[in-house]
């Protein structure tokens, strides 16, 4: 009786992880301690709330490893990335952006290929909420991590709003994830 509970509590975790993975999309560059970081939102836990705001994690990781993976894995990582053209897929961010080259948009599906089918180790996780209609931001919680994947500090406190500034990384965001609210 007790291998059977085990048994199904290990099931349950498989199926239930494997329905809510991540779909991280590319949503522009940001720097964090005088390095460029690619930023990451996870499609499958972004959420409108009720009053209309969008809740969603964001994630960075470095600029130097997602290259380092697309050098390593640029067969694979264009295969993957032309079915998804093929299915008529593509990715937010070029959309966002005015007069996007399809070398563009391949590069942006690119990386969002490899940072959902490779390991990555994240420098910064931040759970951030949205005013659409006000155009502010406050983050959540936040999670740092040092160089080898550690967590080096986080905070559940929430944030003050803060404006998002024109032509800034938080407007590339605030323009993606509420243009469909």
């Amino acid at each position: 009786m007790k291998k059977q509970i085990i048994v199904l509590s290990i099931l349950a975790v498989v199926i239930y992880g494997s329905a809510k993975s991540a779909d991280w999309k590319y949503i522009g560059n940001s720097i964090i301690h005088e390095k460029i970081y690619y930023g990451f939102y996870d499609e499958e836990t972004k959420e409108q709330k009720p009053n209309g705001n969008i809740v969603v994690w964001i994630k960075f990781i470095s600029v130097q490893q997602i290259d380092s993976i697309k050098n390593a894995e640029r067969d694979s990582i264009g295969t993957i990335a032309v079915k998804k053209l093929m299915q008529k897929y593509f990715p937010p961010y070029a959309i966002m952006q005015p007069n996007t080259s399809l070398d563009e948009m391949f590069g942006f599906l690119q990386l969002e290929v490899t940072t959902n089918n490779f390991r990555t180790a994240k420098k910064l996780m931040i759970h951030t909420e949205f005013d659409c209609k006000h155009r502010k931001s406050k983050g959540l919680s936040t999670i740092a991590y040092n160089d080898v994947g550690g967590v080096e500090n986080s905070s559940s406190t929430e944030n003050e709003w803060i404006d998002i500034v024109p032509e800034s990384s938080g407007e590339t965001m605030l323009k993606v994830l509420c243009s469909k609210y």
